[in-house]
């Protein structure tokens, strides 16, 4: 099949046929009970511009997943056809494997079909025909397939005991139905098979039936710690984690949850290095002494795992600055090595993210109390504050202003130490002070009404435009440009507004920066909501511009008209005019 985008590349087709993935959408693990057992377990992945589906072999080996093509050199559903489209695969209540083939010739949006592929389609007619779209059903010779219960109207004693099932498809489904349908009457067979059921699967699905109905308490927690299977005693800890963290008044009932703690410092004692990581994001959150010992604990002997590490960063949020200060006191932090390193450098960004001048401050007072062989930690501190100090894809980041210049920050300039004079400066424009460097005003405040336009569209930015332009407006290499501090999105809110209806076309040149690729526009999107999203990522990021209003969008879509064409540079700056 030549006909896939790039065909023209040396690397992308071999003898006519696909070389190398393109694409990848609606992957699925095989949990039924059809096929082979030693496929329960593998991924089904589509390759819709390829015309195949992948089976990937997955194997776990010290906490972590490989995978590989269950055939060499082929795939386990090629098609000769062009418009077989694979998009999603799921598992079925017979155990077969389900897929949806959207069946259309074209796969691409039209602002990425290249000549090449043009001429493709015009050849064969790939433009049609439409309206197509079937599902396949795929079972395994080897044994016949089951007959389907039907599961809505079942009882919720009947629901648990599905949760047993063979088939994942069972098991998800009697878990959704009793969760959505709040079937409370479920709970005593539910803790029961927490704690005795036969199968691990049956025992997991039962301790996260009983979370998604809020009726976890410490005492089955407790009890469910001391099951035999490793995979049960990670589901609890991850429970345990959100009890943990529930804030709770009655001081009874307050004792009882910590009393958690101390079953978890027991399984402490334990080698494993996946219960160990649970462990870590399970007390990482709770500020309690119990919890600060068992977070010590793991440091001594785990401090090498970096997925253990970033499990317990990621629950000081808040409190990195605290953390810094205790481990660069603590009498067993005088050892030097990369794992340490890591992990004070991990902590400081953070406490940079933060933007708090007077944090930063501290910060900066702790990196120089560092003296002599500690000047490692000096280093690693002001390695994590340069993440965020420095430029990134060529926009600056905003300095933190002071009234008078902080006393560490002068000594830190002053440094004689060659590392540490070195990687100062690397942040010292992260600091402005006195009144010739007075902040920026803060923006107005927003109305209510804008306050819910802006909820609204940090909902829709994370599910339509973070993919490309990433969560903190960053941008990735090959996808898009940076939003953040980008004078297309805050300068002329009709600009905006118009990149978001009908898309963009390079060159575009962002802070100092030329990208040459094309933005297509967010199709199907109302008025209030394109204004949602501009609202939230024109205050997004300590942004000052000025929300969007739906009155404004649907002005501007009225003016532009049945416009189809992506906007080039030249036409947006007459648009601001």
């Amino acid at each position: 099949n030549p006909g896939i985008n790039r065909g023209y590349q040396d690397n992308m087709l071999r003898d006519g046929k696909l070389a190398v993935f393109t694409a990848a959408s609606g992957p699925v693990i095989y949990r039924g009970d059809q096929y082979p057992g030693s496929i329960v377990g593998d991924a089904f992945i589509p390759e819709p511009s390829g015309n195949m589906v992948r089976h990937q072999k997955i194997e776990w080996k010290n906490e972590k997943p490989s995978g590989a093509n269950a055939y060499k050199e082929s795939e386990w559903l090629i098609s000769s056809d062009e418009r077989f489209r694979p998009v999603n695969i799921n598992n079925g209540p017979d155990g077969a494997v389900y897929i949806v083939d959207m069946y259309r010739g074209i796969l691409q949006h039209r602002v990425y079909v290249t000549s090449f592929l043009r001429k493709q389609i015009l050849e064969r007619n790939l433009d049609r025909p439409i309206g197509l779209g079937r599902v396949y059903r795929v079972v395994h010779k080897g044994s016949p397939t089951k007959p389907v219960e039907k599961l809505s109207g079942k009882s919720a004693k009947d629901l648990v005991a599905y949760l047993s099932h063979d088939n994942g498809w069972y098991r998800d489904t009697a878990q959704r139905l009793i969760v959505d349908g709040g079937l409370n009457d479920a709970v005593p067979a539910l803790k029961e098979l927490a704690v005795k059921g036969k199968t691990r699967l049956a025992r997991i699905h039962a301790l996260w039936t009983l979370e998604g109905l809020g009726v976890v308490d410490g005492g089955l927690l407790d009890e469910v710690f001391y099951d035999s299977d490793i995979e049960v005693k990670k589901a609890a800890l991850r429970i345990a984690g959100l009890h943990l963290t529930q804030k709770i008044e009655d001081e009874e009932e307050k004792a009882a949850q910590m009393g958690l703690l101390d079953r978890i410092m027991e399984l402490t004692e334990d080698d494993d290095l996946g219960l160990m990581r649970e462990v870590a994001f399970a007390v990482s959150s709770v500020e309690h002494g119990t919890a600060a010992m068992i977070i010590n604990d793991l440091l001594s002997r785990y401090i090498g795992d970096e997925i253990l590490r970033a499990a317990l960063v990621s629950g000081f949020e808040g409190r990195e600055l605290e953390f810094v200060q205790r481990l660069i006191s603590a009498p067993n932090w005088t050892k030097s090595d990369e794992s340490r390193t890591a992990l004070l450098k991990d902590l400081a960004e953070c406490v940079a993210r933060e933007k708090d001048p007077a944090r930063m401050a501290r910060l900066m007072s702790v990196a120089d109390s560092t003296k002599g062989k500690d000047v490692w930690k000096r280093n690693a501190v002001l390695d994590g504050v340069a993440v965020v100090a420095s430029p990134s894809r060529g926009r600056k980041p905003k300095p933190m202003h002071y009234q008078n210049q902080p006393r560490a920050i002068a000594q830190l300039a002053m440094a004689k130490d060659g590392a540490t004079k070195q990687r100062f400066g690397k942040i010292k424009g992260f600091f402005s002070w006195g009144a010739a460097a007075k902040p920026v005003p803060p923006p107005r405040a927003m109305t209510e009404s804008e306050q819910s336009l802006f909820e609204q569209g940090k909902e829709l930015y994370m599910v339509t435009c973070a993919a490309c332009h990433q969560p903190n407006g960053l941008g990735e290499e090959g996808k898009a440009p940076p939003i953040l501090d980008s004078p297309w999105l805050l300068g002329s809110a009709d600009v905006a507004a118009a990149i978001v209806l009908n898309g963009v076309t390079g060159p575009i040149d962002v802070h100092g920066r030329t990208y040459n690729m094309t933005m297509p526009a967010l199709q199907g999107f109302s008025d209030e909501q394109i204004a949602a999203i501009l609202t939230y990522s024109r205050r997004e990021w300590e942004h000052p511009a000025d929300p969007v209003t739906p009155e404004q969008v649907g002005a501007l879509r009225k003016k532009v008209g049945t416009r189809e064409v992506p906007w080039t540079v030249e036409e947006l700056k007459k648009l601001s005019k």
